[in-house]
């Protein structure tokens, strides 16, 4: 129990750094984590190449051998540090870190000096491996999938340069922190220039959309903070929401930052209706459903239901939204909540 991983019902149980990346808010959180969570920051460190280049899996074992991995998996070496100073009033790993999540983030900017768009599958040869928004299910249910997929995903850089940028954001709230004047001001100058590439490569000025206008694409740019009409952002998340009848067409990035993308514009009766839903597709539906229907253990069954469905990290990355997001708490540190005005649901 020294490493997260992935997969426990079959012969895989790899340290996917994305899923801990993804995961790691709601983990500190529901349980006293910090160990566990500083213990992988170590391990990503020692794993991290001279480059700053980190690989997907960590310890980098076995069939993966992805190097450098998707920006969304391999940023997890600044998300954790920052969510151990969040919830944890922890700043001794940061400060330990600090040159690791450095390399990492310097290592980021090579890939898109050509543009933000440039970027490749991790299925394909060359280029930077990109995984996108790993892994929304079909919109109808028993549809093939296409890949390992099936239903919308965003541009596959859109992902990736959201985790850059997010990245550089957090790593220059550390370096403030830390007292670290110079950095800090590298990454201020750093992420003013990434929103300016962000919104120019991405926003649709007379849609208000961002890339493709889904629920993922709203919501990433949302979480960013990078949408001059803020308002518009959340109202064409709404839209997209709504469009839906309510139902979530996310991968696992996309799945995170949804519901806080709806509150954060005011939405919270529609944030709590996405959870509540309980028809294909949702996350009740992984309880709710007459196939398979799922009681402790949501990821241990896999024939009659699309394994994207059931991904190991929806359920638990859930419990932040509900205590956290949908319900208008915000986590100030662990044991430390406090309703944020003006509007409190009641589950």
């Amino acid at each position: 129990m020294s490493n997260p991983t992935d997969c426990d019902q079959r012969d895989e149980r790899l340290g996917w750094t994305g899923d801990i990346d993804l995961t790691s808010d709601s983990l500190a959180v529901n349980y006293d984590a910090g160990a566990f969570l500083r213990f992988f920051v170590s391990n990503m460190a020692f794993s991290e190449d001279a480059d700053g280049s980190i690989p997907e899996v960590v310890p980098d074992v076995r069939y993966v051998h992805r190097r450098p991995g998707d920006v969304s998996w391999s940023t997890t070496i600044v998300q954790l540090p920052f969510v151990l100073w969040k919830t944890y009033h922890d700043t001794a790993t940061a400060a330990t870190y600090l040159d690791a999540m450095v390399r990492q983030v310097d290592s980021l900017a090579k890939p898109v000096a050509a543009g933000l768009k440039q970027c490749s599958s991790c299925e394909s040869a060359g280029g930077n491996c990109e995984h996108g928004d790993w892994c929304p299910p079909p919109i109808t249910l028993g549809t093939p999938s296409t890949g390992s997929c099936g239903g919308p995903t965003p541009t596959l850089c859109f992902t990736s340069n959201f985790a850059y940028l997010s990245s550089v954001q957090q790593l220059q709230a550390m370096a403030k922190m830390l007292g670290n004047a110079s950095l800090a001001e590298r990454m201020s100058s750093l992420s003013a220039d990434l929103t300016r590439r962000f919104n120019s490569a991405w926003f649709n000025a007379s849609s208000g959309n961002y890339d493709q206008g889904g629920q993922t694409d709203q919501a990433l740019a949302i979480a960013l903070g990078v949408p001059a009409d803020k308002q518009r952002a959340t109202e064409q998340l709404l839209q997209a929401v709504v469009a839906t009848q309510h139902h979530p067409t996310v991968g696992i990035i996309g799945n995170k930052f949804l519901h806080a993308g709806l509150a954060s514009g005011g939405h919270h009766t529609d944030a709590v209706a996405l959870l509540e839903q309980t028809s294909y597709p949702s996350f009740a539906f992984e309880f709710a459903n007459s196939l398979e229907p799922a009681t402790e253990n949501v990821w241990g069954k896999t024939k009659s239901l699309p394994s994207c469905l059931r991904a190991p990290l929806r359920p638990v990355a859930d419990t932040t939204i509900l205590t956290c997001r949908a319900d208008g708490l915000a986590v100030r540190g662990r044991g430390h909540e406090q309703p944020q005005p003006p509007h409190v649901l009641e589950l």
